[in-house]
């Protein structure tokens, strides 16, 4: 088998097309505490597409609005900074992950449709968990497999055929054995694409932790943020939008609701607030 080259993949991680320089100033503006209403205002209203389509969603049946919204700030408190992110990042990594991964077993749409289920279930979790949950966590969980993308081209059928021997024969995660198989996993790439991109440190963390969010440690004090990314990735899971016909356990929701202070009642509204949301606004990311 031939071994991957470690910086081989950190140089195809580094050479991905850049996100839209709306998307990048948009991530650092809603990261930021300090930050301006009119900073953002004025920066999704400098880019016609995301305002039509930031107008659009405000006014749409989904968000609820009792009468027309004509303007970005009131279209913003409407939404949301987070998920007016969201939409920014999303217009700019769509098309990209809409693809098949066939390296991933991943036909046509389920990647996407996965890393939305995800964001929506990061966003479903405001108010439940002990910790806040920044606004820029809805991206973090959008964006956490995009690592698979670069992995993805150099996985040939031999390699492929050890990562499954890894995770059926040796019990292993996908993560793990990719660990195992290369040295590297896709957490840590989407990591470095992450900061290849200039988005906000919480996003980077909350990607290339959250398969492993015990080992990010309290960093800048976003510890908790990989933890709610990993607990968005297992709940997307569980309402069968997950990224593989793997349905997490019980036990898996242990970890993530300990360390986030989620009791078990706070966990069923999570899973119904994320089903709801999947339901009314499945198209928001179109």
């Amino acid at each position: 088998m031939e071994v991957l080259e470690h910086n081989q993949l950190i140089l195809q991680a580094q050479d991905l097309e850049p996100l839209p320089a709306t998307a990048t100033r948009l991530a650092k503006l809603v990261a930021d505490p300090d930050a301006e209403m009119k900073e953002i205002v004025e920066t999704i209203s400098l880019d016609q597409a995301l305002t039509v389509k930031v107008l659009r969603v405000a006014n749409s049946a989904a968000s609820g609005a009792a009468s027309e919204i004509s303007t970005v700030d009131r279209a913003v408190i409407r939404l949301g900074t987070g998920a007016v992110l969201s939409m920014a990042v999303a217009a700019g990594v769509r098309t990209r992950m809409l693809g098949a991964i066939e390296a991933y077993d991943l036909e046509e749409g389920r990647l996407w449709e996965h890393s939305v289920a995800a964001a929506l279930a990061a966003e479903s979790m405001i108010g439940l968990p002990e910790h806040s949950v920044p606004p820029e966590t809805f991206t973090a969980a959008l964006l956490h497999d995009v690592g698979k993308l670069v992995l993805g081209r150099f996985l040939d059928e031999e390699i492929q055929e050890f990562l499954r021997r890894a995770r059926l024969e040796g019990g292993r995660s996908e993560s793990d054995a990719e660990d195992e198989v290369l040295s590297v996993n896709h957490a840590e790439l989407g990591g470095l694409i992450a900061q290849h991109w200039k988005l906000p440190r919480s996003i980077c963390l909350g990607i290339q932790y959250h398969h492993d969010p015990e080992n990010c440690g309290d960093e800048e004090g976003l510890a908790h943020v990989p933890w709610i990314v990993h607990l968005a990735n297992i709940t997307a899971k569980k309402l069968g939008k997950g990224s593989d016909d793997v349905l997490p356990e019980d036990s898996d929701f242990e970890a993530p609701c300990e360390a986030l202070g989620l009791t078990e009642a706070k966990l069923e509204k999570l899973f119904v607030r994320t089903e709801r949301r999947l339901e009314e606004i499945g198209e928001r990311f179109n």
